[in-house]
């Protein structure tokens, strides 16, 4: 019988009043590294891409509901590489020297930026419900994969519509 492998984050509990600060550092680096990476490949995104986009932004959707991320099964970090939670070069991937920018690359650092995005969370949520602020910068997260997801099909999927509000005088026409 075949013991599974729990991700080791799934026991940590971390300093709580950080987190704010960990989350924030976490959405600037997405938003300097990941979204300069992202428009540096000159190709449209394809279908695999376009499915870890929708699972991270579905990942980040379920966060903000309230719901517990689940450790994954087979986490190939150690306890080792665990010590990055000061530390934003956990999410810096390193790039082929050859074609840092190919379509190859890319998916490869969709992968592990979705798998690091996980395992981060799995240790972050632990702690307590997302504050208010907190949940604001979950959103601006989520909002930018929906934003790299523009141009595609899977965008009409997460696309917000934004609903009019209708003048007191508005509603009275309506209501006659």
């Amino acid at each position: 019988m075949r013991k599974e492998v729990i991700c080791p984050l799934s026991g940590l509990s971390l300093n709580e009043p950080w987190r704010l600060h960990r989350l924030s550092s976490v959405e600037e680096m997405l938003v300097s590294t990941y979204g300069h990476f992202f428009h540096q490949v000159d190709q449209p995104y394809s279908c695999e891409e376009q499915e870890i986009f929708t699972r991270m932004i579905k990942f980040l959707s379920s966060l903000l509901q309230g719901d517990l991320p689940k450790p994954c099964v087979f986490c190939k970090f150690s306890q080792e590489n665990l010590a990055f939670w000061g530390q934003m070069g956990f999410f810096r991937l390193e790039l082929p020297s050859d074609d840092p920018f190919s379509v190859s690359s890319r998916l490869h650092c969709l992968r592990e930026l979705e798998n690091r995005l996980r395992c981060f969370f799995v240790g972050e949520t632990k702690s307590k419900p997302y504050s208010y602020r907190e949940a604001k910068m979950l959103r601006r997260m989520k909002k930018m994969f929906v934003h790299e997801l523009r141009n595609t099909d899977k965008y009409k999927r997460f696309k917000g519509t934004h609903v009019r509000r209708l003048s007191e005088e508005e509603q009275l026409e309506l209501k006659y």
